[in-house]
């Protein structure tokens, strides 16, 4: 894991002390090292977690004759594509960012995207025909934002650095962004908070021509839909062997590593595969001192079960609540998961000992975990219902707020909407556009804005049942809010979280089962569940979903009553942008 940051000025010298600051302010990403990287107009930096190879041979930026090279993540598959090089490239040290260097060298940008299986953001820069590349892995567990303003390119792995080098402020803040955040509760990419700074979309190249001032955005691995073969046991089987392989090849590290484990089957499954390798593996916990949320009594069963050194750390629900000042520092743009409190506590407790730890994270996106995924092929959904019934329970959404009987009411009028990306996105806990006209106006968005492009631009892509929003969820929700919010709080903590699940083939296989296969008898994610049952006990595999958020004490409220994230957010985190008055 490490920090990015780096400038193309066609027009003048880049400044240098100013870029330098912006990269050291990425240090927590990068503790172990900083480097650049300069020529006429281009800056390249880089700070270092050091994880593969430590020594000095690993420290990047890295150049070659053909190009330079800056890399943040992991390559997971990085010794199979060294053994190809080798024969013609000499190697300094043991890294996978150098089989980057060299591989981008050998078989060109294309043949290095196909071949790479990981988490990575890749900045690469070619230097014979003055072109850049920006790269995001598959799923986009690592991140990279850019902004083109005037001849001039920054990015960054953050968003906060290119606010700092560009100087942006409220003025330069996205209308649609906010109205955005406002329907989804996260900025979808590529948009963020502000005009002109994109976040480069999950599989996706950014190249640019610094003799022309052109860039040019396009995706270069997508999902593709397909019908596995075989018996539900065959199936099973190559899940478990799938899973197995994904755990075993991210297991390479040369710092301390360790698992997550909560009481549920995701990141148990993730933490017995790892206690095959790994003797007394140690794995890592929170729990609350609330009891509707706390999972201790599962997570010490799994513990004892799989043999592990588990460390479990009991969070007081007052700790919870002091953390939410911290949103804007960790996001630098609106953003409402409000897992990530007791994420970071996770992630502050864990790097105490280790350097890298493995989690449950898309389990339930490539599985059918959700419960809305069942939800959203419900015959009865937006079927033979009147705009009378609408009304009628708009008129009591209003009255009940987001109180218990407000959300259950919320629920019942997902039932009534023709509109599949707009029943999806009142599921996924979004506004819908009626709570969030008077925003709109208010923004001076204009009245055709498409509410729910986000979802809707995946929509459709020919898969059939649960697989249609789970890929929804694949290219938006997880990227953009899940895989966002564990990327900053580990790097808060110096901390690297791989994510066994969103190996490539894992991804693949597991959208190509039916659903018959993965909700066997309207049990979601039933197939993990039976795969899990080979290795964790049936306390743990039976027992239902439970989702990791902050207790009941911390629910978000306003004025003495509940509201939604996004209204909180809005409120208390960004007061000078003076909107959240206008959420209804």
């Amino acid at each position: 894991m490490c920090g990015l940051f780096g400038v193309i000025d066609r027009r003048e010298p880049v400044a240098l002390e100013r870029a330098e600051r912006c990269l050291d302010a990425l240090a927590y990403r990068g503790p172990n090292g900083a480097g650049s990287w300069c020529e006429a107009g281009i800056y390249m930096g880089h700070r270092r977690l050091s994880i593969l190879d430590l020594s000095a041979a690993g420290a990047q930026p890295m150049e070659s004759e053909a190009a330079v090279i800056s890399v943040n993540g992991e390559i997971y598959n990085f010794k199979a594509l060294k053994k190809e090089l080798q024969a013609r490239y000499s190697f300094r040290g043991n890294s996978d960012s150098e089989v980057v260097l060299h591989g981008y060298t050998e078989w060109g940008l294309d043949g290095l995207c196909a071949r790479l299986d990981g988490m990575y953001a890749l900045v690469i820069y070619d230097k014979a025909h003055g072109r850049l590349h920006l790269v995001r892995d598959r799923a986009g567990i690592k991140p990279l934002y850019y902004a083109q303003r005037g001849e001039q390119l920054v990015w960054s792995s953050e968003l906060a650095p290119i606010e700092r080098y560009l100087g942006l402020g409220e003025a330069d803040v996205c209308p649609q962004s906010l109205l955005d955040f406002a329907t989804y509760r996260f900025i979808p990419a590529p948009k963020s908070l502000y005009r002109n700074v994109c976040k480069l979309p999950a599989a996706s190249v950014a190249t640019y021509e610094r003799a022309t001032d052109r860039l040019r955005v396009s995706r270069y691995w997508d999902l593709q839909p397909g019908t596995a073969s075989g018996t539900r046991q065959e199936l099973l089987e190559q899940a478990q062997s799938l899973l197995r392989a994904s755990v075993s090849e991210q297991l390479v590290s040369d710092v301390p590593l360790g698992c997550f484990l909560s009481g549920g089957i995701d990141s148990g499954l993730v933490a017995a595969l790892a206690a095959e390798t790994i003797s007394d593996l140690p794995t890592y916990s929170i729990g609350f001192d609330e009891g509707a949320y706390d999972e201790s009594r599962l997570i010490r069963c799994s513990a004892d079960w799989l043999g592990s050194n588990n460390h479990l750390q009991i969070i007081d629900s007052g700790m919870a609540g002091d953390l939410f000042a911290k949103l804007r520092q960790w996001y630098a743009e609106p953003f409402a998961d409000f897992s990530c409190i007791p994420t970071y506590q996770l992630c502050n407790f864990t790097s105490r000992d280790v350097t890298v730890a493995l989690s449950g994270d898309g389990a339930d996106e490539l599985f059918a975990g959700y419960p809305r995924y069942l939800a959203m092929g419900s015959a009865a959904m937006g079927q033979g219902r009147t705009g009378l019934d609408r009304r009628a329970l708009g008129w009591l959404k209003q009255r009940l707020g987001w109180s218990l009987a407000g959300r259950v009411v919320r629920l019942l009028e997902a039932r009534l909407l023709n509109s599949a990306v707009q029943r999806y996105c009142l599921l996924n806990g979004g506004l819908l556009d009626n709570e969030t006209s008077v925003l709109a106006d208010f923004l001076g968005v204009a009245s055709d804005y498409d509410r729910y492009w986000a979802y809707r631009q995946h929509e459709g892509r020919g898969f059939e049942g649960t697989a249609q929003w789970r890929y929804v969820d694949l290219c938006s929700t997880l990227p953009d809010m899940l895989l966002a919010k564990v990327d900053r709080l580990s790097m808060q903590c110096s901390l690297e979280v791989r994510v066994p699940y969103l190996g490539k083939d894992l991804m693949e296989f597991a959208f190509t089962l039916p659903d018959e296969v993965l909700v066997a008898n309207g049990q979601p994610k039933s197939l993990l569940r039976e795969v899990a049952a080979g290795f964790l006990p049936p306390e743990v595999t039976r027992a239902p979903k439970k989702g990791f958020g902050i207790p009941k004490s911390h629910r978000l409220s306003q004025n003495g009553k509940r509201c939604s994230a996004q209204y909180k957010v809005l409120s208390e985190f960004y007061p000078e942008l003076k909107v959240a008055k206008y959420i209804k």
